[in-house]
Protein backbone atom coordinates (compact mmCIF):
# COMPACT_ATOMS: atom_id res chain seq x y z
CA UNK A 1 0.00 0.00 0.00
CA UNK A 2 1.25 3.46 -0.86
CA UNK A 3 0.47 6.51 1.25
CA UNK A 4 0.45 9.84 -0.51
CA UNK A 5 3.15 12.14 0.78
CA UNK A 6 1.96 15.62 1.84
CA UNK A 7 2.15 17.98 -1.11
CA UNK A 8 3.46 21.49 -0.61
CA UNK A 9 1.35 23.86 -2.68
CA UNK A 10 2.35 27.49 -3.21
CA UNK A 11 -0.27 30.17 -2.85
CA UNK A 12 1.19 32.33 -5.59
CA UNK A 13 -1.01 35.01 -7.03
CA UNK A 14 0.34 34.94 -10.55
CA UNK A 15 0.42 31.32 -11.64
CA UNK A 16 -0.07 31.41 -15.37
CA UNK A 17 -1.14 33.84 -18.03
CA UNK A 18 -4.46 33.39 -19.76
CA UNK A 19 -3.21 35.37 -22.71
CA UNK A 20 -4.80 36.42 -25.97
CA UNK A 21 -7.83 38.62 -26.52
CA UNK A 22 -9.87 38.80 -23.35
CA UNK A 23 -13.60 39.35 -23.90
CA UNK A 24 -15.60 40.32 -20.81
CA UNK A 25 -16.78 37.61 -18.45
CA UNK A 26 -19.59 37.76 -15.93
CA UNK A 27 -19.37 37.11 -12.24
CA UNK A 28 -21.18 33.85 -12.77
CA UNK A 29 -18.53 32.50 -15.14
CA UNK A 30 -15.27 34.08 -14.02
CA UNK A 31 -15.24 33.98 -10.22
CA UNK A 32 -11.71 33.51 -9.00
CA UNK A 33 -10.01 33.45 -12.41
CA UNK A 34 -8.21 36.15 -14.37
CA UNK A 35 -7.67 39.82 -13.70
CA UNK A 36 -7.72 42.52 -16.39
CA UNK A 37 -4.07 41.83 -17.29
CA UNK A 38 -4.80 38.19 -18.07
CA UNK A 39 -3.08 36.82 -14.96
CA UNK A 40 -4.79 34.12 -12.92
CA UNK A 41 -5.61 35.36 -9.46
CA UNK A 42 -7.60 34.05 -6.53
CA UNK A 43 -10.89 35.82 -5.82
CA UNK A 44 -11.03 37.91 -8.98
CA UNK A 45 -14.42 38.40 -10.62
CA UNK A 46 -16.06 40.70 -13.17
CA UNK A 47 -12.79 41.04 -15.02
CA UNK A 48 -11.60 39.24 -18.12
CA UNK A 49 -10.56 35.76 -18.99
CA UNK A 50 -8.22 34.25 -21.52
CA UNK A 51 -8.72 33.23 -25.10
CA UNK A 52 -9.76 29.70 -25.93
CA UNK A 53 -7.20 27.19 -24.74
CA UNK A 54 -5.70 29.31 -21.98
CA UNK A 55 -5.53 27.86 -18.49
CA UNK A 56 -6.69 29.39 -15.23
CA UNK A 57 -4.67 27.14 -12.94
CA UNK A 58 -5.41 28.65 -9.53
CA UNK A 59 -9.16 28.35 -9.80
CA UNK A 60 -8.95 24.85 -11.33
CA UNK A 61 -10.58 26.05 -14.51
CA UNK A 62 -10.18 26.18 -18.26
CA UNK A 63 -10.84 29.11 -20.57
CA UNK A 64 -13.23 27.88 -23.21
CA UNK A 65 -14.27 30.17 -26.07
CA UNK A 66 -13.28 33.16 -23.99
CA UNK A 67 -15.23 32.10 -20.91
CA UNK A 68 -13.78 30.72 -17.70
CA UNK A 69 -15.60 27.45 -17.05
CA UNK A 70 -15.07 26.77 -13.37
CA UNK A 71 -14.92 22.99 -13.40
CA UNK A 72 -12.60 21.94 -10.61
CA UNK A 73 -10.19 20.34 -13.07
CA UNK A 74 -7.77 17.59 -12.19
CA UNK A 75 -4.54 19.40 -13.00
CA UNK A 76 -4.95 22.42 -10.72
CA UNK A 77 -3.65 22.69 -7.19
CA UNK A 78 -5.20 23.67 -3.89
CA UNK A 79 -4.14 26.39 -1.48
CA UNK A 80 -3.93 24.10 1.55
CA UNK A 81 -0.67 24.37 3.48
CA UNK A 82 0.46 20.82 4.28
CA UNK A 83 2.54 22.20 7.15
CA UNK A 84 -0.67 22.69 9.14
CA UNK A 85 -1.43 18.94 9.31
CA UNK A 86 -2.58 17.55 12.63
CA UNK A 87 -2.30 13.80 13.33
CA UNK A 88 -5.61 11.94 13.50
CA UNK A 89 -6.81 8.34 13.50
CA UNK A 90 -10.47 9.28 13.05
CA UNK A 91 -12.29 7.92 10.00
CA UNK A 92 -15.88 7.39 8.85
CA UNK A 93 -17.24 3.87 8.92
CA UNK A 94 -17.95 2.13 5.64
CA UNK A 95 -20.91 3.55 3.73
CA UNK A 96 -22.44 3.76 0.28
CA UNK A 97 -25.00 5.97 -1.48
CA UNK A 98 -23.51 9.17 -0.07
CA UNK A 99 -22.50 12.47 -1.60
CA UNK A 100 -19.20 14.28 -1.75
CA UNK A 101 -17.26 17.12 -3.39
CA UNK A 102 -13.69 18.42 -3.41
CA UNK A 103 -12.96 22.07 -2.61
CA UNK A 104 -9.76 23.29 -4.36
CA UNK A 105 -9.27 26.26 -2.02
CA UNK A 106 -9.15 24.25 1.21
CA UNK A 107 -7.81 21.12 -0.48
CA UNK A 108 -10.42 18.95 1.24
CA UNK A 109 -12.90 16.30 0.22
CA UNK A 110 -16.23 16.67 2.03
CA UNK A 111 -18.70 13.79 2.30
CA UNK A 112 -22.21 13.79 3.67
CA UNK A 113 -24.79 11.17 4.62
CA UNK A 114 -24.99 7.75 3.05
CA UNK A 115 -25.91 4.21 3.95
CA UNK A 116 -23.69 2.64 6.65
CA UNK A 117 -26.01 -0.36 6.98
CA UNK A 118 -24.43 -3.81 7.20
CA UNK A 119 -26.02 -6.58 5.13
CA UNK A 120 -27.32 -9.62 7.02
CA UNK A 121 -27.22 -12.91 5.10
CA UNK A 122 -26.71 -10.87 1.93
CA UNK A 123 -29.93 -8.96 2.59
CA UNK A 124 -29.50 -5.21 2.58
CA UNK A 125 -30.29 -3.48 5.88
CA UNK A 126 -30.31 0.19 4.90
CA UNK A 127 -28.94 2.77 7.29
CA UNK A 128 -29.03 6.55 7.18
CA UNK A 129 -26.21 8.88 8.16
CA UNK A 130 -26.28 12.56 8.98
CA UNK A 131 -22.52 12.84 9.38
CA UNK A 132 -20.31 15.30 7.52
CA UNK A 133 -16.65 14.36 7.22
CA UNK A 134 -13.66 16.15 5.70
CA UNK A 135 -10.68 14.33 4.20
CA UNK A 136 -7.41 16.18 3.65
CA UNK A 137 -5.33 14.31 1.05
CA UNK A 138 -2.24 16.42 1.77
CA UNK A 139 -2.34 15.31 5.41
CA UNK A 140 -4.06 11.95 4.75
CA UNK A 141 -6.44 12.59 7.66
CA UNK A 142 -10.18 12.67 8.32
CA UNK A 143 -12.08 14.95 10.68
CA UNK A 144 -15.74 14.78 11.70
CA UNK A 145 -17.77 17.96 11.54
CA UNK A 146 -19.61 19.11 14.63
CA UNK A 147 -21.90 21.34 12.57
CA UNK A 148 -25.58 20.39 12.39
CA UNK A 149 -26.41 19.50 8.81
CA UNK A 150 -29.35 18.03 6.90
CA UNK A 151 -31.41 15.22 8.40
CA UNK A 152 -30.10 11.64 7.99
CA UNK A 153 -30.44 10.34 4.45
CA UNK A 154 -28.87 8.38 1.63
CA UNK A 155 -29.20 8.27 -2.17
CA UNK A 156 -29.19 12.07 -2.51
CA UNK A 157 -27.77 14.12 -5.41
CA UNK A 158 -24.68 16.24 -4.83
CA UNK A 159 -22.58 18.77 -6.76
CA UNK A 160 -19.88 21.38 -6.11
CA UNK A 161 -20.91 25.02 -6.56
CA UNK A 162 -17.48 26.32 -7.57
CA UNK A 163 -18.47 30.00 -7.54
CA UNK A 164 -19.47 29.99 -3.89
CA UNK A 165 -17.30 27.08 -2.69
CA UNK A 166 -20.12 24.95 -1.38
CA UNK A 167 -21.54 21.45 -1.64
CA UNK A 168 -25.14 21.30 -2.84
CA UNK A 169 -27.30 18.40 -1.61
CA UNK A 170 -30.74 17.60 -2.99
CA UNK A 171 -33.30 14.96 -2.05
CA UNK A 172 -32.56 11.47 -0.82
CA UNK A 173 -34.51 9.12 1.41
CA UNK A 174 -34.88 7.99 5.05
CA UNK A 175 -37.04 5.69 7.14
CA UNK A 176 -37.35 4.60 10.71
CA UNK A 177 -36.54 0.94 11.25
CA UNK A 178 -36.00 -1.77 8.66
CA UNK A 179 -39.40 -1.94 6.96
CA UNK A 180 -42.17 0.27 5.64
CA UNK A 181 -42.19 3.15 3.21
CA UNK A 182 -39.36 5.65 2.94
CA UNK A 183 -39.66 9.37 3.50
CA UNK A 184 -38.27 10.82 0.26
CA UNK A 185 -37.04 14.42 0.18
CA UNK A 186 -37.03 17.30 -2.28
CA UNK A 187 -35.23 19.84 -0.08
CA UNK A 188 -31.93 21.51 -0.97
CA UNK A 189 -29.02 22.19 1.38
CA UNK A 190 -25.62 23.85 1.00
CA UNK A 191 -22.40 23.21 2.89
CA UNK A 192 -20.31 26.39 2.79
CA UNK A 193 -16.57 25.76 2.93
CA UNK A 194 -14.41 27.98 5.11
CA UNK A 195 -13.34 31.44 3.94
CA UNK A 196 -9.92 31.68 2.26
CA UNK A 197 -9.14 28.04 2.92
CA UNK A 198 -9.86 28.09 6.65
CA UNK A 199 -11.34 24.92 8.18
CA UNK A 200 -14.56 26.72 9.16
CA UNK A 201 -17.75 25.65 7.44
CA UNK A 202 -21.52 25.86 7.84
CA UNK A 203 -24.70 24.15 6.62
CA UNK A 204 -27.78 25.99 5.40
CA UNK A 205 -31.09 24.84 3.95
CA UNK A 206 -31.76 26.86 0.81
CA UNK A 207 -35.13 28.60 0.64
CA UNK A 208 -36.11 28.16 -2.98
CA UNK A 209 -38.78 29.59 -5.27
CA UNK A 210 -40.51 28.08 -8.27
CA UNK A 211 -41.85 24.55 -8.51
CA UNK A 212 -39.55 22.10 -6.84
CA UNK A 213 -38.77 18.75 -8.43
CA UNK A 214 -40.75 15.86 -6.95
CA UNK A 215 -39.26 14.11 -3.97
CA UNK A 216 -36.49 11.94 -5.43
CA UNK A 217 -33.89 9.39 -4.49
CA UNK A 218 -31.18 8.11 -6.84
CA UNK A 219 -31.12 11.20 -9.07
CA UNK A 220 -27.84 12.67 -10.36
CA UNK A 221 -26.69 16.27 -10.11
CA UNK A 222 -24.09 18.63 -11.58
CA UNK A 223 -23.22 22.30 -11.20
CA UNK A 224 -23.40 24.32 -14.43
CA UNK A 225 -20.98 27.27 -14.08
CA UNK A 226 -22.08 28.91 -17.33
CA UNK A 227 -25.66 29.18 -16.13
CA UNK A 228 -24.75 29.36 -12.42
CA UNK A 229 -27.22 26.61 -11.56
CA UNK A 230 -27.55 23.16 -10.04
CA UNK A 231 -29.03 20.62 -12.45
CA UNK A 232 -30.54 17.24 -11.64
CA UNK A 233 -31.81 14.50 -13.89
CA UNK A 234 -33.67 11.24 -13.30
CA UNK A 235 -34.20 9.44 -10.02
CA UNK A 236 -36.85 7.41 -8.25
CA UNK A 237 -40.17 8.96 -7.25
CA UNK A 238 -41.40 5.86 -5.38
CA UNK A 239 -41.20 5.74 -1.60
CA UNK A 240 -41.91 2.00 -1.60
CA UNK A 241 -38.76 -0.04 -1.12
CA UNK A 242 -40.21 -2.80 -3.28
CA UNK A 243 -40.85 -0.79 -6.43
CA UNK A 244 -39.09 1.74 -8.61
CA UNK A 245 -40.77 4.65 -10.42
CA UNK A 246 -38.07 6.18 -12.65
CA UNK A 247 -38.12 9.86 -13.48
CA UNK A 248 -37.09 11.26 -16.88
CA UNK A 249 -37.12 15.02 -16.27
CA UNK A 250 -34.40 17.65 -15.94
CA UNK A 251 -34.64 20.38 -13.32
CA UNK A 252 -32.42 23.38 -12.65
CA UNK A 253 -32.01 25.51 -9.53
CA UNK A 254 -30.74 28.93 -10.68
CA UNK A 255 -28.68 30.47 -7.90
CA UNK A 256 -29.10 34.11 -8.92
CA UNK A 257 -32.68 33.92 -7.62
CA UNK A 258 -32.76 30.45 -5.99
CA UNK A 259 -35.58 29.39 -8.32
CA UNK A 260 -36.33 25.88 -9.54
CA UNK A 261 -37.55 25.29 -13.09
CA UNK A 262 -37.98 22.30 -15.35
CA UNK A 263 -35.76 22.25 -18.43
CA UNK A 264 -38.36 20.94 -20.84
CA UNK A 265 -36.76 19.32 -23.91
CA UNK A 266 -37.41 20.95 -27.27
CA UNK A 267 -36.56 17.73 -29.06
CA UNK A 268 -35.53 14.15 -28.38
CA UNK A 269 -36.25 11.82 -25.49
CA UNK A 270 -34.36 9.59 -23.08
CA UNK A 271 -35.76 6.57 -21.24
CA UNK A 272 -36.59 7.53 -17.66
CA UNK A 273 -34.07 6.10 -15.23
CA UNK A 274 -32.47 5.95 -11.81
CA UNK A 275 -29.11 4.65 -10.53
CA UNK A 276 -27.38 6.34 -13.51
CA UNK A 277 -24.21 8.43 -13.73
CA UNK A 278 -24.02 11.97 -15.08
CA UNK A 279 -21.33 14.56 -15.79
CA UNK A 280 -21.12 17.99 -17.40
CA UNK A 281 -19.27 18.37 -20.69
CA UNK A 282 -18.36 22.06 -20.29
CA UNK A 283 -16.70 22.33 -23.69
CA UNK A 284 -19.98 21.48 -25.46
CA UNK A 285 -22.33 22.79 -22.76
CA UNK A 286 -24.18 19.51 -22.32
CA UNK A 287 -25.00 16.80 -19.84
CA UNK A 288 -23.61 13.30 -20.44
CA UNK A 289 -25.68 10.45 -18.97
CA UNK A 290 -24.58 6.81 -18.77
CA UNK A 291 -26.26 3.60 -17.62
CA UNK A 292 -28.77 3.10 -14.83
CA UNK A 293 -32.01 1.18 -14.70
CA UNK A 294 -35.76 1.56 -15.03
CA UNK A 295 -38.62 0.00 -13.07
CA UNK A 296 -36.75 -3.32 -13.41
CA UNK A 297 -33.63 -2.00 -11.69
CA UNK A 298 -33.74 -4.71 -9.01
CA UNK A 299 -32.71 -7.47 -11.41
CA UNK A 300 -32.27 -5.86 -14.81
CA UNK A 301 -31.81 -5.61 -17.64
CA UNK A 302 -29.91 -2.40 -16.97
CA UNK A 303 -28.78 0.33 -19.40
CA UNK A 304 -25.37 0.84 -20.97
CA UNK A 305 -26.47 3.61 -23.30
CA UNK A 306 -25.08 7.15 -23.38
CA UNK A 307 -27.23 10.24 -23.92
CA UNK A 308 -26.46 13.95 -24.06
CA UNK A 309 -28.68 16.90 -23.18
CA UNK A 310 -27.67 20.19 -24.81
CA UNK A 311 -28.18 22.90 -22.20
CA UNK A 312 -28.51 25.67 -24.82
CA UNK A 313 -31.00 23.96 -27.17
CA UNK A 314 -32.49 21.52 -24.63
CA UNK A 315 -32.21 18.62 -27.04
CA UNK A 316 -31.79 15.01 -25.89
CA UNK A 317 -29.75 12.84 -28.25
CA UNK A 318 -28.18 9.38 -28.00
CA UNK A 319 -24.39 9.55 -28.25
CA UNK A 320 -23.23 7.02 -30.82
CA UNK A 321 -19.84 5.67 -29.81
CA UNK A 322 -17.30 3.38 -31.40
CA UNK A 323 -15.27 0.84 -29.44
CA UNK A 324 -16.43 -1.82 -27.02
CA UNK A 325 -18.91 -0.50 -24.47
CA UNK A 326 -19.02 -1.53 -20.80
CA UNK A 327 -21.53 -4.13 -19.68
CA UNK A 328 -24.88 -2.56 -18.68
CA UNK A 329 -24.92 -1.50 -15.04
CA UNK A 330 -26.52 0.53 -12.28
CA UNK A 331 -24.84 2.87 -9.82
CA UNK A 332 -21.61 3.53 -11.71
CA UNK A 333 -19.54 6.64 -10.98
CA UNK A 334 -18.59 9.26 -13.56
CA UNK A 335 -16.42 12.40 -13.58
CA UNK A 336 -15.60 14.90 -16.27
CA UNK A 337 -11.92 14.97 -17.27
CA UNK A 338 -11.84 18.26 -19.14
CA UNK A 339 -8.05 18.26 -19.38
CA UNK A 340 -8.31 15.29 -21.75
CA UNK A 341 -11.77 16.10 -23.20
CA UNK A 342 -13.47 12.99 -21.86
CA UNK A 343 -15.49 11.55 -19.03
CA UNK A 344 -14.27 8.68 -16.84
CA UNK A 345 -16.56 5.88 -15.62
CA UNK A 346 -15.82 3.51 -12.73
CA UNK A 347 -17.50 0.43 -11.33
CA UNK A 348 -21.16 -0.11 -10.56
CA UNK A 349 -23.28 -3.26 -10.47
CA UNK A 350 -23.73 -5.07 -13.79
CA UNK A 351 -26.60 -7.36 -14.81
CA UNK A 352 -24.29 -10.26 -15.65
CA UNK A 353 -22.63 -12.97 -13.61
CA UNK A 354 -20.03 -10.66 -12.02
CA UNK A 355 -22.34 -8.19 -10.28
CA UNK A 356 -20.16 -5.60 -8.55
CA UNK A 357 -17.48 -4.26 -10.90
CA UNK A 358 -14.25 -2.29 -10.68
CA UNK A 359 -13.42 -1.71 -14.33
CA UNK A 360 -12.39 1.76 -15.49
CA UNK A 361 -13.53 3.37 -18.75
CA UNK A 362 -13.36 6.67 -20.59
CA UNK A 363 -15.53 8.23 -23.24
CA UNK A 364 -13.39 10.28 -25.63
CA UNK A 365 -15.76 13.17 -26.35
CA UNK A 366 -13.78 14.45 -29.33
CA UNK A 367 -13.60 11.06 -31.07
CA UNK A 368 -16.92 9.69 -29.70
CA UNK A 369 -15.20 6.50 -28.64
CA UNK A 370 -15.23 4.18 -25.61
CA UNK A 371 -11.79 3.42 -24.15
CA UNK A 372 -11.13 0.72 -21.56
CA UNK A 373 -8.55 2.07 -19.11
CA UNK A 374 -8.49 -0.92 -16.71
CA UNK A 375 -10.19 -4.30 -16.99
CA UNK A 376 -10.50 -4.81 -13.24
CA UNK A 377 -11.54 -8.15 -11.74
CA UNK A 378 -12.78 -10.84 -14.11
CA UNK A 379 -15.09 -13.77 -13.40
CA UNK A 380 -13.23 -17.02 -12.70
CA UNK A 381 -15.61 -19.41 -10.91
CA UNK A 382 -19.36 -18.87 -10.94
CA UNK A 383 -21.30 -18.79 -7.70
CA UNK A 384 -23.36 -21.77 -6.58
CA UNK A 385 -26.43 -19.67 -5.83
CA UNK A 386 -27.66 -16.60 -3.99
CA UNK A 387 -25.03 -15.36 -1.54
CA UNK A 388 -22.82 -18.38 -2.26
CA UNK A 389 -19.59 -17.30 -3.92
CA UNK A 390 -16.32 -19.25 -3.83
CA UNK A 391 -13.05 -17.71 -2.70
CA UNK A 392 -11.85 -17.82 -6.31
CA UNK A 393 -14.98 -16.13 -7.66
CA UNK A 394 -12.79 -13.66 -9.56
CA UNK A 395 -9.30 -13.21 -10.85
CA UNK A 396 -8.63 -10.08 -8.86
CA UNK A 397 -6.89 -6.99 -10.17
CA UNK A 398 -5.15 -6.14 -6.92
CA UNK A 399 -3.92 -2.83 -8.34
CA UNK A 400 -7.54 -1.65 -8.53
CA UNK A 401 -10.02 -1.02 -5.70
CA UNK A 402 -12.44 -3.70 -4.53
CA UNK A 403 -15.46 -4.16 -6.85
CA UNK A 404 -18.19 -1.77 -5.70
CA UNK A 405 -21.09 0.58 -6.38
CA UNK A 406 -22.50 3.75 -4.81
CA UNK A 407 -19.19 5.59 -4.29
CA UNK A 408 -17.99 9.18 -4.05
CA UNK A 409 -15.83 9.84 -7.13
CA UNK A 410 -14.71 13.44 -7.62
CA UNK A 411 -11.99 15.43 -9.45
CA UNK A 412 -9.49 16.78 -6.93
CA UNK A 413 -6.91 19.00 -8.62
CA UNK A 414 -3.35 17.70 -8.31
CA UNK A 415 -4.73 14.75 -6.37
CA UNK A 416 -6.31 13.43 -9.56
CA UNK A 417 -9.66 11.80 -8.81
CA UNK A 418 -10.50 10.83 -5.24
CA UNK A 419 -12.80 7.91 -4.46
CA UNK A 420 -14.30 7.01 -1.11
CA UNK A 421 -16.58 4.24 0.12
CA UNK A 422 -19.24 2.24 -1.64
CA UNK A 423 -20.87 -1.17 -1.31
CA UNK A 424 -19.06 -4.36 -2.27
CA UNK A 425 -20.12 -8.01 -2.28
CA UNK A 426 -18.82 -8.20 1.27
CA UNK A 427 -20.30 -5.06 2.84
CA UNK A 428 -19.58 -1.34 2.91
CA UNK A 429 -16.06 -0.01 2.56
CA UNK A 430 -14.38 3.10 3.93
CA UNK A 431 -11.15 3.23 1.96
CA UNK A 432 -9.83 6.23 0.02
CA UNK A 433 -8.22 5.83 -3.39
CA UNK A 434 -6.51 8.24 -5.75
CA UNK A 435 -6.86 7.77 -9.50
CA UNK A 436 -4.21 9.23 -11.79
CA UNK A 437 -6.44 10.07 -14.78
CA UNK A 438 -3.56 10.56 -17.19
CA UNK A 439 -2.09 7.11 -16.47
CA UNK A 440 -5.23 5.21 -15.48
CA UNK A 441 -3.51 3.97 -12.32
CA UNK A 442 -4.79 3.70 -8.75
CA UNK A 443 -3.10 4.43 -5.43
CA UNK A 444 -4.42 3.55 -1.97
CA UNK A 445 -4.48 6.54 0.39
CA UNK A 446 -6.52 5.01 3.23
CA UNK A 447 -7.11 1.24 3.52
CA UNK A 448 -10.53 -0.24 4.24
CA UNK A 449 -11.27 -1.97 7.52
CA UNK A 450 -14.53 -3.50 6.31
CA UNK A 451 -16.18 -4.82 3.17
CA UNK A 452 -13.17 -6.44 1.50
CA UNK A 453 -13.22 -9.86 -0.12
CA UNK A 454 -11.15 -12.52 1.59
CA UNK A 455 -8.34 -12.47 -0.95
CA UNK A 456 -8.00 -8.67 -0.70
CA UNK A 457 -8.07 -8.67 3.10
CA UNK A 458 -4.79 -10.58 3.37
CA UNK A 459 -6.40 -13.60 4.99
CA UNK A 460 -5.31 -17.10 4.01
CA UNK A 461 -7.17 -20.36 3.58
CA UNK A 462 -10.26 -18.55 2.30
CA UNK A 463 -13.21 -20.85 1.61
CA UNK A 464 -15.70 -18.20 0.52
CA UNK A 465 -15.48 -14.87 -1.25
CA UNK A 466 -16.08 -12.85 1.88
CA UNK A 467 -14.58 -15.00 4.66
Amino acid sequence: MKIAAPTLLALALAVSACGGTRPPCSASTCEGCCDATGVCRIGTANEACGAKGGTCAVCASACMAGVCAVTGGMDAGSTMDAGSCQPSTDAPTGRSDLGGVYDPMSGELAIFGGDPGVAVNCQSMPGFSEETWFYNPACNTWRLSGEQGPSPRNRHATAYDSMRRRMIVFGGRWRMGTSGNYLTYNDTHALQFGVAGSPGHSWQELQTLGTRPPALSNSAGVYDPMGDRFIIFGGNTSNNGGTFAPNGKVYALTFSNNTWSELVPTSGTIPARLFHAMALDTKRNRLVVFGGGDENAFLGPFFNDVYTFDLATRVWAPLTLTGTAPVARIRPAMVADGDRDRVIVFGGHDDGALGETNDLWAIDLAANRWQRLRTGDTLLTAGAGFCDFPANFTTADLMSPERREGVVFVPAGTHGVLMFGGRSDCGTVNDVWKLNPAMGTWETLKPAFSGLSCQRSGKTNCTKLCF
